[in-house]
């Protein structure tokens, strides 16, 4: 038997001949041409259904499996021996006489490591679209937590924050957008940044791919609520459709700094505040910096003192506005 990794359109006794090979999960798959087989476009078929790596002993290539309890190593290793070149009884006479083309293989044990969701390219390529988040250079310091552009959703986006609550570093959250697949709609709850930053480490949200994130509220509540301890950037990020009595589209106690972004469409209804954009209450620790970003068509209205329908910022903390727009 080969399942679960099994040859397409071929017995196990043609391996050698095979072309194509498939691997399923949860009734998934994904088809690898081995005529043409990339080691980059292997990773990112298999970095979907969640693998291990199998290294060769030589050091200088490396080619994920899927392994399963069921699927015995021995068998597995015959398999890739069969493909590649290998140690089995039934090759030892074509390494004989073709020795520095064969390769030995080894199973290793990796339980704690993972294929990154991230890349470092990526990573680097985060760094230099947004500088002004001054992000480490060093990209093992974060906890980095990936939502691709199909998992984008509400639910999937509070899991990510509810997960930067509990790590003991900071935390960067990459969405990935398409062309086609670039939003999030709110469900009618505001997404709440209740993270201090001095035991759970900073956050930073940022899109990556074809178009910028928008997180549409739907004029059913405030987009994001940002708390007096936690420290926060966003970053390529639409925010609209939010509705509060203070920062429609964001409320932040805390430390935020927004960059590349468009805060659009919100609106501030209570009496006496304001902040139809963004509300920033900054006493002590508090502080907004918005830098390459647009604030427009956000409304500030009610009885009383309504203020701010882009920003109002309130407090002693400091406000800065750098190569932005703010427009009504």
């Amino acid at each position: 038997m080969c399942n679960p990794l099994y040859l397409w359109g071929s017995p196990c006794s043609r391996l050698a001949a095979v072309s194509v090979l498939a691997f399923p999960k949860g009734g998934r798959h994904c088809a690898l041409d081995l005529r043409t087989l990339q080691l980059r476009e292997v990773e990112r078929c298999l970095g979907q259904l969640g693998v291990s790596l199998l290294l060769f002993q030589d050091g200088h290539a490396s080619l994920p499996f899927l392994p399963s309890t069921s699927f015995l190593p021995h068998e597995m290793t015959m398999i890739f021996q069969k493909l590649f070149g290998g140690t089995s009884e039934n090759n030892k006479q074509q390494q004989k006489i073709n020795a520095p083309q064969a390769r030995r293989l080894r199973i290793e044990s990796l339980e704690s490591r993972e294929l990154l969701a991230v890349s470092a390219a990526e990573f680097d390529s985060i760094r230099t679209l947004y500088p002004d988040l001054n992000l480490s250079a060093n990209m093992g310091s974060y906890n980095v937590i990936e939502i691709t552009a199909a998992e984008l959703s509400d639910s999937a986006l509070r899991n990510a924050i509810n997960t930067a609550a509990s790590t003991l570093r900071d935390d960067l959250i990459v969405l990935r957008t398409t062309a086609l697949q670039n939003k999030i709609t709110l469900g009618g709850t505001e997404l709440a940044i209740n993270i201090d930053a001095a035991y759970y480490g900073n956050v930073t949200i940022v899109s990556l791919g074809e178009e910028n994130l928008t997180i549409d509220a739907n004029q059913r509540s405030r987009v994001f609520n940002i708390d007096f301890e936690a420290t926060v950037a966003l970053a390529g990020l639409t925010i609209t459709g939010g509705v509060a009595d203070a920062g429609g589209g964001i409320r932040s106690y805390g430390i935020l700094t927004m960059a590349k972004s468009t805060i659009t469409g919100n609106k501030a209804n209570g009496n006496g505040y304001g902040g139809g954009g963004i509300y920033s209450y900054s006493y002590n620790r508090g502080a907004l910096t918005v830098t390459e970003s647009t604030i427009s068509g956000n409304s500030a209205i009610g009885s009383g003192l309504t203020h701010g329908g882009g920003i109002f910022n309130l407090g002693t903390g400091t406000l800065k506005l750098m190569n932005s727009r703010l427009v009504r």
